[in-house]
């Protein structure tokens, strides 16, 4: 028994050490928030093993594992519908280990996630704090379809008690629903779409071959004249880094413009803004980028 405890013991050091020898991309312009007890991480080393809440899983397991984390974390009263999801992934994992992975969440419906990533905007701890680049894996809105699963399954309990169930915050009311943005519709030009091949350490577009750097600036100059929308196609030799970069590059530019636009007409910084001028604002400058799957 003592053997088999150790045994347990030591697999459990391996799995946590193992987490935490992810390294992460650097970027200078990230999204911070904190979020106490309101999201869940996903963590995916080089070899591209998945770890959910530092429980290593399979991905075939992985909606399984997911309806348990969030049942149990809800009724704990530690999560809500809106819950955000963190993926913590090495910087030099294939990205053909992660397609798998960012497509059965795209097909789970996971509204938001942040890529973590490593800045120097304080010390992230563990279930208390999200920074990285915030990204949407669907573009509908109430698409959490999984966290209204586990709400149904928790109010269908019997031994569920009046007041436990008082706790749970009901799903959102129904409203209409936006065109779904896919990458169909970027190919198809519905949109004035750029396509962005995704290299080993560069970019192409339009057959040039950019840094990140100069991609950057191609982002403030396409989006200030025109609402742009980008389509990512990745090479399967290229990193996890390589993918993120595209993504982080063009929130630092939509970030800019957006302030540049908020001080021109509201004379006051973009995250000041009100709910509706927020919302103007994003209207005018959308951040649309899609993986071309």
């Amino acid at each position: 028994m003592k053997a088999l405890l150790y045994t347990v013991a030591l697999l459990m050091v391996h799995l946590i050490a193992a987490q935490n020898d992810i390294k992460t991309p650097s970027f200078t312009d990230v999204d911070s928030e904190i979020f106490i007890n309101n999201h869940i991480s996903i963590a995916v080393d080089v070899k591209g093993t998945i770890f959910l809440e530092g429980e290593k899983v399979a991905l075939n397991m992985l909606e399984a594992k997911l309806f348990q984390t969030l049942y149990r974390k809800t009724k704990q009263e530690t999560l809500d519908f809106f819950f955000y999801t963190e993926l913590i992934i090495d910087k030099d994992t294939p990205y053909t280990k992660l397609r798998p992975l960012l497509k059965k969440l795209r097909a789970l419906h996971m509204r938001v996630v942040f890529f973590a990533s490593e800045v120097s905007v304080g010390q992230k701890t563990p279930y208390k704090k999200v920074t990285g680049i915030s990204y949407k894996l669907n573009s509908l809105k109430n698409s959490t379809f999984l966290m209204g699963k586990v709400l149904d399954s928790i109010k269908a309990e019997k031994e569920t008690s009046k007041a436990a169930l008082s706790n749970i915050p009901p799903p959102p009311p129904p409203f209409p629903l936006p065109a779904e943005i896919t990458p169909k519709l970027l190919r198809d030009k519905k949109y004035n779409t750029k396509v962005i091949h995704v290299q080993r350490g560069v970019f192409v577009v339009d057959g040039e071959k950019l840094s990140a750097i100069k991609l950057t600036e191609k982002f403030l100059s396409w989006n200030a004249k025109d609402k742009v929308a980008y389509l990512l196609q990745i090479n399967d030799d290229v990193t996890y880094e390589d993918v993120l970069t595209p993504i982080a590059s063009l929130k630092k530019a939509i970030k800019v413009l957006r302030n540049q636009k908020s001080l021109k007409k509201y004379d006051k910084p973009f995250e000041e803004l009100d709910y509706f001028q927020n919302d103007e604002i994003r209207a005018k400058i959308p951040f649309i980028i899609l993986f071309d799957e």
